[in-house]
């Protein structure tokens, strides 16, 4: 189980990381932070991160699969089964 990211100040102490990653279109930075705004509950954040690396990288199979956890956590059902198509 993952710790509760958003009581526990992880994501305050990250940020000026997370920032420098924002600064330098990495794909694979982008999706890792999606995942980490996913994990917060902050899906419209994450979803924009994912939709950036996948810009970025089409051809990474790995960032589609990320789109298509964060629908799933976000409850929107329709869309991930369209993502995993």
């Amino acid at each position: 189980m993952l710790p509760d990211v958003a009581k526990t100040g992880y994501f305050e102490s990250i940020q000026p990381h997370l920032a420098k990653l924002t600064l330098s279109n990495y794909a694979d930075g982008l999706d890792r932070r999606g995942m980490a705004y996913m994990q917060m509950g902050r899906y419209r954040e994450a979803l924009e991160d994912v939709n950036r690396a996948i810009e970025l990288d089409s051809a990474n199979a790995n960032y589609k699969i990320s789109k298509m956890f964060i629908f799933l956590l976000a409850g929107q059902y329709e869309e991930a089964i369209t993502e995993s198509q």
